[in-house]
């Protein structure tokens, strides 16, 4: 029986090949067009909240004097390694370093598009081999088909970009880091994709958690090489000193920021609160506190499904799809959640499709995860719906579908964590992500 990729009735010729090739082109420089318009024109012509910090910090690092002075809550608060990252924003005055700004930013999402669209669309040898007749087989050979087009319509609509960008906030880095990272493990480059991962993680300390998925995968080539830079850019910073300012980062900065900016978090945190414990918005300590037993709680919950997957046959299944189920837990423990802080898990759920296109991953898991990640891409537009025509903001905190968003997309890639494959995975499969 012929099977699939070498031919069958469905494949295009002729006229038709070219007329599947201009509606790609089409719908591609269509996608480009609205992505440069929402992340490069949009910023240039709005107030971007978030950058005037970043161009402070540079000026301050450069004549020797530390980031973290002026306002406890909008000023810079992140570690130095993002301060050195823009160290050429000082060299230009707050106007001339936006325009820098701006271009990096755009650099930085177009590089993290582009891994996902070419280095993680799934390859001809690792798709299984079908009969003709087989739906999912057909659906595979049209994802991989279609992919570049699906991942730039979908990225040009992802509405936390949209925010990130306008805001002028340095989420792009992050987006690009942990992109970089999830390509390098996917493709068998471990040690490069922690060494990406340890970027991320002195950007912005929250995807650290990501190495939770790793251990259970059993990519300590990844874990070790994530640990050695971080412990590498501790010697650096005992060895010059620059220890003690970012020491202000950890003991001042960030344990405050959380309660201060809850207003507009969307974060389980506040929305729990908000729904069954309203008097602890009212306490720092109190919230503190509450965010800490909340977190704990939440983890000792995700460390037992780990646990679970990992003692129950996970050779059966894909760790391409754990990978992602811990890429979107990150937010979960984020006390402080804005839509903009969605913009770096977008590769995530590419990796659900390409667990699919290898045969790792069944239908029904892979409609639910990406119903509720259309609602992460359109979750301003959902929210918005939701609030105006049901009038849920009368009895529920504004904030609410954000969150609601946010579980049914972990549930749905927790679905997809435990499925069994579909198919055996070719040898190249394997050989891509063998540890």
């Amino acid at each position: 029986m012929m099977s699939q990729k070498e031919g069958s009735p469905a494949t295009p010729s002729g006229r038709q090949a070219i007329a599947v090739s201009a509606v790609k082109v089409g719908l591609c420089v269509v996608a480009l067009l609205l992505i440069a318009f929402r992340a490069a024109w949009l910023p240039l012509h709005n107030p971007a909240v978030d950058y005037d910090k970043h161009w402070y910090a540079a000026r301050a690092i450069l004549q020797g004097e530390s980031p973290y002075l002026g306002d406890l809550y909008l000023a810079f608060n992140y570690p130095l390694f993002a301060g050195w990252l823009y160290l050429p924003l000082g060299w230009f005055d707050l106007a001339g370093a936006f325009q820098l700004w701006t271009a990096m930013k755009l650099l930085e999402v177009l590089l993290g598009l582009a891994l996902i669209a070419w280095l993680l669309r799934p390859r001809a040898e690792e798709i299984p081999e079908a009969p003709p007749a087989d739906p999912e087989g057909r659906l595979r050979l049209a994802l991989r088909a279609w992919w570049v087009p699906l991942v730039l319509l979908l990225f040009a609509n992802y509405q936390p970009m949209h925010v990130a960008r306008i805001a002028g906030n340095i989420e792009p880095v992050i987006f690009l880091f942990v992109t970089l990272a999830l390509v390098l493990v996917v493709r068998g480059r471990d040690g490069w994709g922690g060494a990406a991962l340890a970027a991320a993680v002195l950007v912005k300390l929250a995807p650290v958690f990501i190495l939770i998925p790793l251990a259970a995968m059993r990519r300590w080539r990844a874990v070790g090489a994530c640990l050695a830079v971080l412990v590498f850019y501790g010697v650096v910073l005992l060895v010059t000193g620059a220890w003690r300012t970012e020491m202000v980062l950890y003991r001042e900065v960030l344990p405050a920021i959380p309660y201060h900016w809850q207003i507009i978090s969307m974060s389980v945190h506040h929305t729990l609160a908000d729904l069954a414990f309203p008097g602890l918005l009212e306490s720092e300590t109190g919230f503190r506190r509450y965010v800490f037993v909340l977190n704990a709680a939440m983890m000792a919950i995700y460390l037992a499904l780990v646990g679970a997957w990992c003692m129950t046959r996970p050779e059966g299944r894909d760790g391409v799809n754990m990978l992602a189920f811990g890429t979107f837990m990150v937010p979960v423990f984020t006390p402080l959640l804005e839509i903009n802080h969605f913009l770096w898990i977008f590769g995530a759920y590419f990796l659900h499709l390409l667990s699919y296109a290898r045969g790792g991953l069944g239908i029904a898991p892979l409609a639910a995860v990406s119903v509720a990640f259309s609602g992460v891409v359109m979750m301003q537009t959902v929210t918005w719906w939701a609030n105006r025509w049901w009038g849920f903001t009368e009895v529920l905190p504004g904030h609410f579908f954000h969150t609601l968003v946010l579980l049914l997309l972990v549930a749905a890639s927790g679905w997809c964590a435990f499925s069994r494959r579909r198919a055996e995975p070719t040898p190249a499969t394997e050989q891509a992500t063998a540890a």
